[in-house]
């Protein structure tokens, strides 16, 4: 028994100097590499469909009314001279198609006056960003015929630029009538009209004044239009 005890005594002794003689903890070693990058998984499954859209203005709405080609020539202020084509031939949609394409008939001893008025717009209409256009209005007695009659003609091009080459520019915002000294030589030609759909077509030619526009010298405006008008039913 006494060396049973004895025994005991000296192992708890010995466990007690081994923990008291143990050593602090060291520094952490420097993390690992990372390992490498696992297989990509598989892919997932297609989402449903959105809804569908709504129909966007098509170009033919836009344009089904015709156009209004216009070619200029003249110099500018610094003396160069330049030419310039472009077509007119966008319209509103909405209610307002009614001001910019319509046909409306006057009674006279000579007989029935067509009067034309159109406007036509370089790209689509916008109030803010795209509102460069070509408005005219022309009175005619018996459109097409042997004995037509201009009784008037006037236009309007509103915030037109002409870029040259050089990549100068300048803007042109004019509105004239045969009535004023300010279009010279105008000549209507060509002229057709369909009075089933009130199908008009006819070329012009006349010289603006270089006084009544932005080059300062004598301007030359050329064109022709092919154009289809409204009639409010009476």
């Amino acid at each position: 028994m006494k060396i049973q005890k004895s025994l005991s005594t000296l192992l708890i002794c010995l466990s007690l100097m081994v923990s008291s003689c143990a050593g602090e903890d060291g520094l952490n070693g420097t993390p690992g590499k990372n390992g490498n990058s696992g297989d990509p998984g598989l892919n997932g499954a297609p989402g449903s469909n959105g809804l569908n859209g709504s129909d966007a203005i098509g170009f033919d709405e836009l344009t089904k009314l015709g156009y209004v080609v216009l070619e200029l020539e003249g110099t500018r202020t610094d003396g160069v001279a330049f030419t310039d084509s472009t077509s007119f031939q966008f319209t509103p949609i909405d209610l307002e198609i009614a001001l910019t394409s319509h046909l409306e008939f006057q009674d006279t001893p000579d007989g029935t006056l067509h009067q034309f008025y159109g406007v036509r717009f370089l790209s689509i209409p916008d109030n803010s960003y795209q509102n460069t256009y070509f408005s005219f209005n022309i009175d005619m007695l018996n459109p097409g015929e042997e004995n037509m009659q201009i009784k008037s003609f006037s236009y309007s091009l509103t915030k037109y630029a002409v870029i040259g080459d050089d990549n100068k520019y300048f803007i042109l915002t004019q509105t004239h009538n045969n009535q004023g000294p300010e279009i010279q030589n105008l000549e209507i030609t060509d002229v057709s009209f369909d009075a089933t759909n009130n199908h008009l077509v006819f070329s012009f030619s006349y010289t603006i004044v270089g006084t009544a526009n932005a080059t300062g010298n004598p301007l030359q405006m050329q064109g022709f239009l092919d154009g289809y008008f409204l009639e409010k039913i009476q």
